[in-house]
């Protein structure tokens, strides 16, 4: 990427060669995307505003305006070339040289000629002597600024003559490219005749410049440094005097002709002045007419004014019937309100006597919590029905529930069957036409939506193996629910005799297969646990994308936490490369959760801890080991159940325009890349988790 800085004494002679510039293939400055979209032309005025030092002198915006110029660069970085034209750019050379070294500087240089022929074109009446110093002792300073600059850096810099350049583009063009290889591309090269001076104004400025000899030396210095080769403005023969009073009379003779066409326009003027007096003649007698008309419609109006008082007297009998009514509602209003507060206050008092009944409501509840302790055993349900499934396999057994509470989650009817396999009583809850109460206190997987039971059987392998999966991916309030079941259906076998159970069904065998079941699930692996993710937020910056996610009710092992927010991140350097470094961020809110939480990183999206990754398998290790043994183990089950997460966040996002796919790879990526890192030989807590 490089830029171009184009700048010297008139902006007119600036233009022309920008626009030749853009057809070659170079961009214009686009302004900043942000602070208010300004553009590199207000950016100059803001700053030359803005200073109380001489304009000469260098330049320090100041960092708000320093942050604009970026801003701007930023905007335009993805071009391999664009520039600005801008005159006041003049006191700005050095820094924008300081600011980018990418950034070239294209002086244009005016003669002193044509800078003065342009102030006598403008034509101030006043001091105008006066004025064309002023014009020559600016052009000097602006022009000694931009040799001065060029001779400093002539390799940043070139001089190119403004009048020549724009008469013959294309050569100047070539010659830009190949002095500092830019892109630019071959166009036509179209010369254009130069602009012939009037010569009374080439006398008066050449005998001008003749008083001021340093004007031409700085002139001819500046000629002397051009890139292309330079062709000269001044005439082979320099106006004289008789030239000039030629020139002088030749306009005066002009000047009469013009006087004459004015002579006849005033005459035409007068001819009209006479039509418009002849027209304002027949206005006034308009006028009489319509003077004679509002007589008549005074005569009409009261006329209507008498029709008037007459319908004012009929609304009069109106408004009094009308008032009459409005006296009947009120009473029947005030009536409706005395009804009203009556009702007012039986609710009030209905209120009161619900406030009271659950305070003595909660002041029950409190007492039976402080009584269900010392019954553990107790379970509250209205019905348990064993039955026998199969008669020739004695090892499944049929259960009925009405009316259960469980985990003070009330469950109208609940079925289910156990059937034993090597001493272990596994659980198959059953979804049945009738009821869909299972659905209300457990949470089936996404796989077994359609099914009619869902199995919970433990088997050889690993926590994610098989059918162990199943008890590995419920959530913390499904868990202890599971849990709390299986120890209630031990003590209900516990309280029920022998002799009490049904036909075909042994209670010892039974008992013992769900006392092998709670012991296999008092062993579970220690597994990172969740009750359900939520999308909280989403980030897409030019080079930064994330995911804010929440997790409810987590936990892994004995430690619960009511939340968990963290952010899934990726920085890119270009759109194709998406997950090229992923990152793990935890805010400050993490610091309750995350024992060793410390500010990793502080910037405008606040202060985290990052755990950064790369698509490469490089891990961040130094993070890692300040990180204390539960933090690892609390990471490392989130970061094995990314990719549940984010099929999760998916199926309840589906209206969003994410990239899914490339969401749920990064994941996977993350999961890998962990999981070949914790399998090196190093020293570790022997409690590991299960990770998928």
């Amino acid at each position: 990427m490089k830029s171009l800085c184009i700048t010297g004494s008139v902006q007119s002679n600036l233009d022309p060669f920008a626009n030749t510039l853009q057809k070659a293939g170079a961009k214009a400055a686009a302004p900043a995307l942000r602070t208010g979209k300004m553009s590199i032309a207000q950016w100059h005025e803001k700053v030359l505003a803005t200073e109380t030092r001489s304009r000469l002198e260098p330049i320090k915006p100041g960092r708000i305006l320093d942050q604009v110029a970026m801003d701007i660069f930023l905007a335009n970085h993805s071009h391999p070339l664009w520039f600005w034209a801008h005159e006041n750019s003049v006191y700005a050379l050095d820094y924008w040289l300081e600011f980018d070294a990418s950034t070239h500087f294209v002086l244009m240089h005016t003669s002193p000629h044509s800078a003065l022929t342009a102030a006598l074109e403008k034509g101030n009446e006043n001091n105008a002597l006066l004025t064309l110093e002023t014009v020559l002792q600016t052009w000097c300073l602006r022009t000694n600024a931009i040799l001065n600059f060029y001779l400093r850096h002539p390799n940043r810099s070139v001089l190119i003559e403004s009048s020549q350049a724009i008469r013959d583009s294309s050569n100047h063009i070539q010659a830009l490219a190949k002095h500092w290889q830019l892109p630019l591309q071959t166009i036509e090269n179209v010369s254009t005749p130069k602009a012939s001076n009037h010569i009374l104004e080439l006398y008066l400025v050449t005998n001008l410049l003749q008083r001021h000899p340093y004007a031409m030396e700085l002139h001819n210095e500046v000629q002397a440094r051009l890139l292309v080769s330079p062709v000269s403005d001044k005439p082979d023969n320099p106006p004289t005097l008789d030239d000039a009073l030629a020139n002088l009379l030749t306009r005066r003779k002009s000047l009469t002709s013009a006087q004459s066409k004015i002579h006849e326009l005033e005459q035409r003027v007068h001819a009209s002045e006479q039509t418009v007096r002849q027209q304002e003649e027949n206005s006034h007698h308009v006028v009489k007419r319509m003077q004679e008309a509002q007589v008549q419609l005074e005569q009409e109006k009261l006329v209507l004014q008498s029709q008037l008082n007459e319908l004012m007297l009929e609304q009069k009998k109106h408004i009094e019937m009308a008032e009459h009514v409005r006296h009947g509602k009120l009473l029947e209003n005030e009536q409706l309100l005395n009804q009203l507060h009556h009702t007012q206050e039986e609710l009030e008092w209905c209120m009161t006597t619900d406030e009271n009944r659950q305070m003595e409501l909660e002041y029950l509840k409190n007492r039976l919590q402080k009584i269900l302790p010392h019954a553990p055993e107790y379970w509250e349900t209205e019905n348990i029905e064993l039955y026998d499934v199969d008669s020739e396999n004695r090892d499944v057994v049929g259960w009925r529930l009405k009316n259960v509470y469980l985990d003070n989650c009330f469950i109208p009817k609940l079925e289910f069957k156990t059937r034993q396999k090597n001493g272990i009583a596994g659980l198959f809850i059953e979804r049945t036409a009738q009821s869909k109460a299972a659905t209300d206190w457990l949470r089936w997987p996404s796989e077994y939506q359609d099914a009619t039971e869902l199995p919970f059987i433990p088997c050889t392998g690993a926590a994610h193996f098989g059918n162990n999966a199943i008890l590995s991916r419920l959530g913390t309030r499904d868990w202890g629910r599971l849990l709390l079941l299986v120890n209630y259906l031990i003590a209900y076998l516990d309280s029920l005799a022998i002799d009490n159970m049904p036909v075909g069904i042994n209670g010892h065998a039974l008992r013992s297969g769900l006392e092998g079941l709670q012991a296999v699930l008092a062993k579970w692996p220690l597994v990172f646990r969740f009750d359900n993710v939520e999308l909280i937020n989403k980030d897409q910056d030019l080079h930064y994308q994330a995911l804010g996610i929440r997790l409810n009710n987590v936990s892994l092992g004995d430690n619960r936490w009511p939340m968990l927010e963290y952010r899934l991140a990726t920085v890119d350097h270009n759109a194709s490369s998406f997950g090229e470094n992923p990152r793990l961020e935890f805010h400050e809110q993490c610091r309750n959760i995350l024992q060793n939480w410390f500010a990793e990183s502080s910037d405008l999206r606040g202060p985290r801890l990052e755990l950064r990754f790369a698509k490469s398998g490089a891990f961040d290790t130094n993070v890692w080991a300040m990180l204390s043994d539960t933090d690892r183990l609390l990471i490392s089950g989130l970061v094995g159940s990314l990719p549940f997460q984010l099929a999760s966040l998916e199926q309840s996002n589906l209206t969003s325009s994410l990239h899914w796919e490339e969401w749920k790879r990064v994941g996977v990526s993350l999961r890998k890349i962990l999981a070949e890192y914790s399998t090196r030989p190093q020293p570790r807590n022997r409690d590991m988790i299960a990770t998928a």
